[in-house]
């Protein structure tokens, strides 16, 4: 895996990427924003991944906006 960013390979075979650091500064400069990363995903994680996929798009679209504190994603984590 590329440290580089993520991001998949476009039509036209080049690597379309953005830095793992950029993408966390975009979320956090933006209000409410919510964030899923899907490692090695392509574009067509919703047929390759289905389950998991519905799963994130379902709690997005039914579950009130709520930004964990960074020590409740810690405890979180610590629980898996």
């Amino acid at each position: 895996m590329s440290h580089e960013g993520t991001g998949p390979k476009t039509g036209r075979g080049l690597n379309v990427r953005i830095k793992l650091e950029h993408l966390i500064e975009i979320y956090r400069n933006i209000p409410q924003a919510q964030l899923g990363i899907f490692p090695g995903a392509t574009h067509f994680i919703a047929q390759a991944e289905h389950e998991l996929y519905n799963s994130m798009a379902e709690r997005f679209l039914t579950r009130p906006f709520t930004r964990p504190t960074s020590k409740q994603a810690l405890e979180e984590l610590l629980k898996q």
